[in-house]
């Protein structure tokens, strides 16, 4: 479909005289991506060969919808027009002087050819280019993945959305285990530009392509019952730590009272180093998921929701989180979610079950809530090289160095609020009792 977009200013005008009287090129924008998932923003400009604006009109900013390319406009030919440049991106992009600013983008530049009559041209925004900004002289080349000499543009195929690559849905290979749930695999932006975490180097706000090969996730977090019959059958390494007799000491809600106590069966496991939860699932023939898995599935895949349920910002009333004990309560744990507008307590600590709403559209229970889970990446900010010096976009990435601090994901009953949205990043060096697992198969 082409739209026809009306007058911008003194440059670009409305193409609705299929025979304009003066010279002008007829661009259409197109772009492989889908929207407005990579770009829900389009910005144009028209620039001189020092780089700025070619008129006081030369630029616009338009909204993407799902249907808007490829869409298509006139430049009349006017004095000092040399360059055209397209910028599709986020809003959440979108800095203090109300333009794109970061590199969360597709960024494409090309130089105006000689106009006689209607000279069509077409710009290209593919994915193939995100997160690669365009310079004076040097755009990116799409074939090859990275900034070469800015092209003279011509009339060329437009792309057409949702053809790229990397968005085609893929399907796990043969069905999965009764207690796991299939997530195809895709493309998803990775991080949030609004988001700094608590400190710098929790940010989720730089932002990245990443593709994923289909894989399966279990549907809830694994239980005390689970692990005990690891345990009872004598498979090493799967042993959880056992609580303090002090219920007011740090572990002392620690859920795994022993081999032969099924007290506590329906609870998720806790209190378990990194490799405890590594071998807990290797033991089960699945491994955890890496950082990026886990963000596609409590982002609801390509939906992207700001939590597991969705965008309803009612945390409390959809997760197990924030319900630590009260007045008497071990000085870290935390009570936002502990009192009901009523004046009556909720249970605090972890839940049988969780919470029935905090389940995601592919039936993955408990992202949010109840406890948060070791994930198969090192820590490391994602401005740093085990982020950074990866091709692009990033498939199936997985940033693992040393398994000092680990990647922990997700809300847990003793946890802050916003560690249930789908982005947000904990790190830990040791077992807590706030963090449990769940398992991943590749698939």
């Amino acid at each position: 479909m082409k739209r026809w977009l009306p007058t911008l200013g003194l440059m670009l005008t409305g193409c609705q005289d299929p025979a304009p009287a003066r010279d002008q090129w007829l661009v259409t924008v197109s772009t492989d991506g889908t929207q407005p998932q990579f770009g829900d923003r389009l910005l144009i400009e028209v620039l001189d060969a020092d780089g700025e604006l070619a008129c006081d009109g030369c630029r616009r900013t338009f909204g993407v919808t799902a249907d808007v390319f490829p869409l298509s406009f006139g430049i009349p030919v006017e004095t000092g027009a040399v360059q055209l440049r397209g910028r599709l991106y986020r809003i959440d992009q979108t800095g203090a002087d109300g333009f794109p600013g970061g590199t969360g983008l597709v960024d494409a530049r090309g130089r105006l050819p000689e106009a006689n009559g209607v000279t069509p041209i077409t710009l290209d925004l593919s994915l193939d280019c995100f997160g690669l900004p365009s310079t004076l002289d040097a755009t990116c080349d799409r074939s090859a993945g990275e900034l070469a000499p800015i092209p003279t543009l011509n009339d060329g195929t437009p792309l057409t959305p949702g053809t790229w690559w990397g968005v085609q849905p893929a399907p796990c290979a043969g069905p999965v285990a009764d207690d796991m749930a299939c997530i195809e695999g895709g493309a998803f932006i990775q991080g949030d530009a609004k988001d700094f975490g608590i400190s710098v180097p929790l940010s989720a706000a730089r932002e990245r392509l990443v593709v994923l090969s289909p894989f399966a996730l279990e549907r809830d977090e694994v239980t005390v019952g689970e692990v005990r019959s690891l345990v009872r059958a004598g498979v090493p390494g799967v042993a959880p730590l056992l609580p303090s007799p002090d219920p007011m000491d740090p572990d002392g809600t620690c859920t795994y009272l022993g081999p032969n106590d099924a007290s506590n069966d329906a609870l998720p496991i806790n209190c378990v180093p990194h490799q405890v939860a590594a071998n807990i699932c290797a033991a089960l023939g699945r491994r955890l998921p890496t950082e990026a898995e886990w963000e596609w599935a409590a982002g609801q895949r390509d939906r992207e929701s700001l939590y597991p349920w969705g965008s309803d910002p009612d945390v409390c009333e959809k997760a197990i989180i924030g319900v630590g004990r009260l007045l008497e309560a071990y000085f870290e744990e935390t009570i936002p979610c502990r009192v009901e507008d009523d004046g009556t307590l909720r249970p605090w600590g972890v839940q049988p079950g969780g919470d029935p709403d905090d389940v995601t559209a592919e039936g993955i229970a408990n992202l949010g809530g109840n406890v948060s889970e070791w994930t198969a990446d090192s820590f490391a900010p994602y401005g740093e090289a085990c982020h950074l010096d990866v091709p692009r976009p990033a498939v199936d990435p997985l940033c693992f160095f040393s398994a000092s601090s680990m990647v922990v994901r997700g809300g847990s009953w003793n946890t802050i609020l916003q560690h249930a949205r789908a982005v947000t990043r904990q790190r830990s060096g040791g077992w807590t009792t706030t963090v449990g697992l769940r398992c991943a198969q590749s698939r």
